[in-house]
This record gives structure tokens, C-alpha cells and sequence, in this order.
């Protein structure tokens, strides 16, 4: 199967009486590419393999500065999981059809066209405010995704990587879609369609450490400030959507801080550095997380409220054992410290009192010292008085020699 779960389609609404209608799907690209199967059978309406591509497109067009390879990367590696909205076949003819009628014919309220008068990502419903439809170097979605119809059939130059064959057949096809000359059910495809889309991957399944990455998360431009990035979000953070979690994960630049912060994410560095070793870290981007509520969105209806109530009285009972044990090292350690200081401060004291008794004795010396040396002068001084009467005596005796 391409896709494990089916959503229902949800309703979106902007200003001007904007409107569009959407399927979700939840896609498993990679089942996808391992099984190399075609269409889906449980009614997906657009061929899975060319969806891959379309929302490779509008991720790439989107998020410029994410390497094509690295976009591809994130919808299939293991684990991950794509939420993927598209606007029915119906409803991009009916567009179509509308968008062709004379100004005066048109309806006051239509279904969302996408125009170029409709206004940016400013609300922070796309990681990223480029114009979609640009002009990127070396970019092969350029032409097929650009917001006005054109028959042009300019070719498109491709990159070698491992999904070029399947990406160029589907270039090909959304090439010959935009020049046929009757648009019909025959010239919608998924590059017509697709309106956003998120990837969350799941990095880790320990318990207490369930850990989810939100690695895409994009909105097509003329799709945008119509509450589909919260949509989108909301879809990443269900745990009836992508699975139960404990905590999930993301990158955001400073353009979409605020759009995270919005949503309960936090770039606190106390709580993220936990996860720093789960997740190769982005260029010029913030770690941040979301923790998730003990109850999920059914347990308003009480149908998982015992549930939460046990969850929570295990954490707590968990918690407070964390907290006693951790009480008494504490106390332990103002014991250990309070004998250390008692140690160090008995031998201060008999340190202080042995200098004390150095230092008596060292006055005790000084005062020899000072008496021997008193001793000493008086002497030599006796010693020199009799050198010199000594001295006098013999020089008259020998005088009188004479």
C-alpha cells in the first residue's frame, strides 16, 4: 500500500472568500518506491509515484535552500511518513473552468485559484517565503509548477541522481498535461493539485524516548494564509496521525521561529540539549521541541481520560521517586560537606595554634640573639682596651731598654 491512512478531506478558507477543499493523505513513499507499484487501490487519485515527485516540487520550490537530493532523502527514508494535501480533479477543473469565464459571468465566491494578487506566507504558514514559480538554477520543477497556464514545452535539465528516470517520466507527463489544447479530466495531474505537505520521520522508539522530526513542512504560495500550515502542523502533532511520541523535533531558521513558538515549540537550551545527539544538526537553523500533553485530541470525548489519568499518576510516582533519591544525595552530600568543613576547619585551628608557638619561640631566639651579640660588643670592647694597655706597657719597657 502507498499510503497507510486515508484522512478525511478538510476545508480551508482565506480572505476575498477564498476557499479550497483538500485530501489529506498520509504517504509511506517509502513502501512506495521498495514495492515499485503504480496506481493505489483504495481510490488515492493521482498516481503515488508521480504525487512523490509533485511534492518534491513544491518542497524544493518552496524551501530553496534544501538540496533536492536531501528533500528526497527526507520523504523516504526509513520510518518517515509525508501528509500530503491535494485539491480533487473536480475542483482544478471547476477552477479552470471559472478562471476562463468572462469577469462578469464569474461568481462572487470561488474556489481558491491561487492568483498572483494573493497575499505571502507572512503569517509563517511555509518554512520559507519564496515566490513559487521562480526561476531556480538547476531547479527541473521551474516550469511545471509555475502558478500561470502555459503551453511551453522548453526542456528541463536534470540532475543524476537516483530518481531521475522516474522524475523526468513524470516532467515528461506534466509537460504534455499543460500543452494539451482541451482541459479535460486528462490534463490534471498531481503538479496541479498538490497544495502542502509535511514529513515527520521517527528517529527513535524507546520508551520514555519516542522521538519524531518534522524534516519538511511546506505550502504551496498561492495556497498560503489560509490556515493550512497550521493545518499541517496540527496533523504532525496528532498522535492518532503519526503515532505516539514523547517528544518531536524540528529545525526552523529565524524566519519561522514565531510559526513554531506558536504551535508550543521551544528552543529553551536546558530541554533540547537532550536531543542534540538524536538529530544531525542544520545549517544557520534552531533545535526546537514540542512536548507533547499526557490526554491526545480523543480524550476530550473521555474515551482515553483513564488512560491519561494513569500515565500521569506513573510519571508522577516515577517523578517522585526521581525526587526522593535525588533529596537524599542531596542531604548526603551537605553531610559529607558539613564533616569536610568540621575537618578542614579543626585542622586550621591546630595549624593556627602551632604558628602561634613558632612564633614565641622564633621571639624567644631573637632575643638571644639580640643579648649574645650585646655580649659580644662589650667583649671586644674589654678585649681592645686591654690589647692597647698591654701594647703601651711593652713599648716602655723597650724604651727604657735603651
Amino acid at each position: 500500500m502507498a499510503f497507510d491512512v486515508q484522512l478525511k478531506s478538510a476545508d480551508f478558507y482565506g480572505k476575498k472568500d477564498r476557499h479550497c477543499r483538500c485530501n489529506v493523505a498520509l504517504m509511506n513513499f517509502r513502501k512506495l518506491m521498495i514495492s515499485d507499484s503504480g496506481g493505489d487501490p483504495n481510490g488515492l487519485e493521482y498516481d503515488p509515484k508521480e504525487l512523490l515527485h509533485a511534492v518534491a516540487g513544491v518542497c524544493s520550490l518552496s524551501l530553496p535552500d534544501m538540496e533536492l537530493e536531501a528533500i528526497y532523502s527526507s520523504m523516504t527514508a526509513a520510518g518517515s511518513k509525508t501528509i500530503v494535501l491535494t485539491i480533487p480533479k473536480t475542483d482544478v477543473l471547476k477552477t479552470r473552468h471559472e478562471r476562463s469565464r468572462p469577469e462578469h459571468e464569474k461568481e462572487p465566491a470561488t474556489t481558491c485559484t491561487g492568483s498572483s494578487s494573493s497575499p505571502t506566507a507572512k503569517d509563517g504558514e511555509s518554512l520559507s517565503e519564496e515566490k513559487e514559480g521562480d526561476s531556480a538554477d538547476g531547479n527541473p520543477f521551474s516550469e511545471v509548477f509555475s502558478d500561470e497556464e502555459s503551453d511551453s514545452d522548453s526542456e528541463v535539465a536534470a540532475e543524476e541522481d537516483k530518481f531521475l528516470a522516474d522524475r523526468e517520466a513524470f516532467l515528461s507527463k506534466a509537460r504534455a498535461r499543460r500543452s494539451m489544447s482541451v482541459k479535460g479530466v486528462e490534463s490534471v495531474g498531481p503538479e496541479h493539485a498538490v497544495v502542502g505537505c509535511a514529513c515527520v520521520m521517527r528517529l527513535s522508539s524507546k520508551p520514555r524516548a519516542n522521538t519524531v522530526q518534522i524534516t519538511l513542512l511546506a505550502v504551496r504560495k498561492k495556497y498560503r494564509r489560509m490556515g493550512i500550515g497550521r493545518y499541517l502542523m496540527q496533523c504532525c502533532k496528532d498522535p492518532d496521525v503519526i503515532g505516539h511520541y514523547d517528544v518531536l523535533l524540528a529545525f526552523s531558521d529565524h524566519k519561522a521561529e514565531r510559526f513554531f513558538q506558536r504551535h508550543g515549540f521551544t528552543d529553551d537550551p536546558i530541554i533540547t540539549s537532550k536531543y542534540m545527539k538524536s538529530v544531525d544538526p542544520w545549517e544557520n537553523s534552531t533545535l526546537m521541541c514540542y512536548i507533547p500533553p499526557f490526554s491526545g485530541p480523543s480524550s476530550l470525548l473521555g474515551i482515553n481520560s483513564f488512560k491519561s489519568l494513569v500515565e500521569v499518576d506513573s510519571h508522577l510516582q516515577e517523578w517522585r521517586k526521581k525526587a526522593i533519591d535525588s533529596y537524599s544525595e542531596q542531604l548526603s552530600f551537605m553531610a559529607r560537606l558539613h564533616h569536610e568543613v568540621l575537618m578542614l576547619h579543626s585542622k586550621l585551628q591546630s595549624q593556627e595554634e602551632l604558628l602561634q608557638s613558632l612564633t614565641q619561640q622564633l621571639r624567644g631566639v631573637q632575643q638571644e640573639k639580640a643579648l649574645m651579640e650585646e655580649e659580644f660588643t662589650q667583649y671586644r670592647k674589654h678585649a681592645q682596651v686591654e690589647y692597647a694597655t698591654h701594647y703601651n706597657k711593652q713599648h716602655r719597657i723597650y724604651y727604657d731598654s735603651l
